[in-house]
This record gives C-alpha cells, sequence and structure tokens, in this order.
C-alpha cells in the first residue's frame, strides 16, 4: 500500500471518529434535556384520574396553544360541567360546535348540561336537553353516552324499542368491557323466576339491561334502578311494568332532580315500602336488592329476612325458601369465572372518571361474596366448602385488576374460624 493511501485512510478515520462523537452528543442532549409536558395529554390525565380542577387549568393552557381544537374545547366542557360551572361548559361546548359542527361529544355536553336529572334551575330543559341527545347520535352513532341519557327517558317512557335500539347502539359501540357484562350476567343468572332486581348505580344497572334487551339474557327480571325512583315518571314506569305499588307521593307530580338528598329520601321511601310488603308477604314477585345498594335503602344486612345470595339479597317473608335460597348462593359463588374478570372493568370509550375511580368495587364484591359464603360454610360445620372458597378467592385475586389483600380472608377461612 503506498504512504498515500496509508494518509488516506487516516483521513477517513479521523472523519469517522468525528461524526461518531457528533452523534454521541446529539443522543446525550437528547436524552438528559427535560422533555417538554404535553398540556392536553396532562389534563386528559388529570381528568380520568378525577383531579378536575387539575385537568381544567392544563386544558385551559392546551386551548391556549391549539384554540381551533374542537375536541380540547369538548374536554374542558366536560369537565366545567362536572364542576358544576354550567354557564362556562355550555360556552366552552358551543365554541367547540363553532369549530366543528358535528361534533358528537360536544352534543352530548349540552345535553347533559340542560338535563333536568342532572341539574336544577332555569337552566334546566328537558326539550334542550333531548334535542342535544338526539343532535349527538345523529352526527355518530358510537356516542354511547349520548345512547346511555336517552335509554334513561325512553325507560321513564315505557318505550321498550326506543331502550332496545339505545342498548345496541351501546353495544355495537363496544362501551362496556367484558368483566363489566360478566358482572351483569352474574347478577341476573341466579335470580329467581320473575324477580325484581333493585340496583344503585351505572355499572350495576346498564350491563345486565344492555344484556336483556340485546342478548335476551333474563328478559323475566325487572332491572329497577333505584337512584332513578325519585324521578316520578320513572317510578310510575317501573310500577306499570312490575305491577309494584308505589306511595302516594311518587305517583304524582313533582320536580325530578337537582334536589340532593331530598331527592334520595323519596326514592329510598319507595324502595322501602316495598321492602317492608316483601317481609309480608305482599308483593306478587320476588324482591332482590344489588348489594351495590346502600342499608338506608336495601335495609340491615343483620335482618334475618334479608337473604345474602351473592350479588344481590333477597327480601324473605319468612323462613320457608332459606334453604333455596342458601343453595342459589352456593351456585352464584361457584359460578363465578375468574377469567372473565381479568381485564379492566372501565374501557377507554368511557369518559366518566368517577366510573374509572370506582369501577373497580363491583369486582371485588366477587372476593365480598365468596368470602361470605366461606364463612357460612365453617359455621355449617363445613370445612372442605371453606377451603374451596379460599382457593377462589385466591384466583380471583391473581386475575382482578387492582385486587385487595386477601392474605386474610384466606387464612381465616384455611384455618376454619368463621
Amino acid at each position: 500500500m503506498s504512504p498515500g493511501s496509508h494518509g488516506s485512510a487516516r483521513r477517513r478515520a479521523r472523519s469517522a471518529a468525528r461524526r461518531a462523537a457528533a452523534a454521541l452528543a446529539a443522543l446525550l442532549a437528547c436524552g438528559c434535556a427535560p422533555a417538554r409536558e404535553d398540556p392536553a395529554a396532562a389534563a386528559r390525565a388529570a381528568y380520568l384520574r378525577n383531579d378536575l380542577l387539575a385537568a381544567d387549568s392544563a386544558f385551559a393552557r392546551a386551548l391556549a396553544a391549539r384554540p381551533r381544537d374542537a375536541e380540547l374545547r369538548a374536554w374542558r366542557a366536560e369537565t366545567l360541567r362536572r364542576l358544576g360551572r354550567l354557564d362556562e361548559a355550555e360556552a366552552e361546548a358551543r365554541a367547540a360546535l363553532a369549530a366543528a359542527p358535528g361534533l358528537a361529544f360536544a352534543h352530548t355536553v349540552l345535553g347533559n348540561c340542560f338535563d333536568p336529572l342532572l341539574s336544577d334551575g332555569p337552566r334546566a330543559s328537558r326539550d334542550s336537553c333531548l334535542a342535544h341527545l338526539e343532535a349527538a347520535v345523529r352526527a355518530d352513532a358510537r356516542e354511547a353516552e349520548a345512547w346511555l341519557a336517552l335509554w334513561k327517558y325512553a325507560a321513564a317512557g315505557g318505550d321498550t324499542a326506543r331502550e332496545r335500539e339505545a342498548m345496541r347502539r351501546v353495544d355495537e359501540a363496544g362501551y362496556f368491557s367484558g368483566p363489566a357484562l360478566a358482572y351483569g350476567q352474574w347478577q341476573l343468572e341466579t335470580l329467581p323466576e320473575g324477580a325484581v332486581l333493585v340496583t344503585n348505580g351505572d355499572l350495576d344497572t346498564y350491563p345486565p339491561r344492555l344484556l336483556q334487551l340485546v342478548r335476551g339474557v333474563r328478559a323475566d327480571v325487572a332491572v329497577v334502578n333505584a337512584s332513578l325512583l325519585h324521578w316520578h315518571e320513572y317510578a310510575r314506569a317501573v310500577a306499570a311494568a312490575t305491577g309494584l305499588p308505589l306511595a302516594p307521593h311518587a305517583a304524582g307530580r313533582g320536580p325530578t332532580g337537582g334536589e340532593g338528598g331530598a331527592a334520595e329520601a323519596r326514592g329510598n321511601e319507595v324502595l322501602r315500602g316495598w321492602r317492608e310488603l316483601a317481609r309480608r308477604g305482599g308483593l306478587a314477585r320476588p324482591l332482590a336488592i344489588a348489594v351495590t345498594v346502600p342499608p338506608e335503602a336495601a335495609g340491615d344486612p343483620a335482618d334475618p329476612r334479608l337473604r345474602l345470595c351473592g350479588p344481590y339479597w333477597i327480601v324473605a317473608a319468612d323462613t320457608s325458601g332459606a334453604a333455596a335460597d342458601a343453595e342459589r348462593f352456593r351456585r352464584a359463588v361457584f359460578s363465578i369465572e375468574p377469567e372473565s374478570f381479568a381485564a379492566p372493568l372501565v374501557t377507554e370509550r368511557d369518559r366518566s372518571p368517577v366510573r374509572r375511580a370506582t369501577g373497580g368495587s363491583l369486582a371485588h364484591n366477587l372476593i365480598a361474596a365468596t368470602f361470605a359464603w366461606g364463612q357460612r360454610a365453617l359455621a355449617a360445620g363445613d370445612a372442605e366448602g371453606a377451603r374451596m372458597a379460599a382457593e377462589r378467592i385466591e384466583a380471583l385475586a391473581r386475575r382482578l385488576p387492582h385486587a385487595p389483600d386477601v392474605s386474610e380472608h384466606v387464612r381465616l377461612l384455611r384455618a376454619g374460624r368463621p
């Protein structure tokens, strides 16, 4: 090789070294420089963990940089609505529609702003509420949250066909997770024939109703939402569909929402009347109250005529059906398939931060029911049944997202102490 060749090789080596050093410096600089916060991502994260004040501040910063972003405006509008700042929520939602006239999310926010069941005062307008909800589903047939709000009004109007359409659309949108539907199935499958199941919230009401209306599961059961019983129109529709009587106040006319404790007390009075009739044998249908219903409405769990059967209590008139209810409880516990509850209970399509924060409690009811059955087995001297309950609790804890610590439950059942 000639001397010139050696010099050329050295120059190429020095050049390659300089390029490598420059690349390394750039890489190190990228790694060490602080990442810039994305206000929109920060806002969404704060919203989904139900930190609404932080979410509002972050959405405002994001909109300062992206004022024409209609989706961001709709998210801020929903945040403001949940904070109770309805004038600002309405203004943001209308600004979102000005930027994107077909934005279903913004129409849903406006529908909820005007919903008499969610707010009172001069803003409440059923006509405006329904007009915006209908506009939302016309703009996007997969706008599940608008369909769920429309379902509520269809149920109160006794319009089963519209109820079915709403739930079919929700199902097509993939709004409810497999575990949410599995919990709904668990609620329905062991109920006595023709039972009335009283539920409390969203995730213990919508999924079983969807299963009934869309998939034909246990159509003989009447699912009644306790938190809507203060609404006279809904209470009358329930009475007409189930044959259950109403207290005189519930059959009349009056305010429908936005009354806080007074409205809740009226709903509780309706349920309390049914419960007392069932205790006296005066109801034509079996009455079941979901374990999600609070004790002030469901009754004292120590009452011997409230019989736990897994996902619900049966209100009994006497002791004659105790053996059948004990068998119902056993079937409910051992029908649980842990794998069916392995995924998160709430899907990405669900915008409710409250359901995200509290939805896991439904799945934890599976563990609580299994432990209660295991304790009952121990009290009856059935050590093998208690051991099986302990094994099932361990299997659930391995699969449930954010499962509670079950070590003490398992220890007590294995130790043979009720």
